[in-house]
């Protein structure tokens, strides 16, 4: 009967020790992919050219409407193309 408890507690801590290794992997790993993602984001987000930036973004946004709607200019709004971007 002894070697029975003895071999059902070596079992348990095998489990145990399975299941120890497993929570730690699977923590460390999500740990691993949010800074993967992070690191990722970051490169993508300052490795964008220069010419991205339009100045007087803001300005030019709220005074969009009254840009094309006044009589006096001869401007048309302009197209959004994707083109020759890569």
């Amino acid at each position: 009967m002894n070697e029975a408890v003895e071999k059902d507690n070596q079992i348990e801590r095998q489990l145990e020790n399975r299941s120890r290794r497993f929570w730690t992997a699977m923590i460390l790993g999500f740990l691993g992919l949010q800074l993967v993602t992070n690191v990722v984001a970051i490169v993508a987000a300052t490795s964008q050219p220069e010419d991205t930036i339009v100045p007087d973004y803001y300005q030019k946004g709220l005074k969009w409407d009254q840009r094309f709607e006044s009589p006096d200019t001869s401007e048309t709004p302009p197209t959004i193309s994707r083109e020759g971007r890569s």
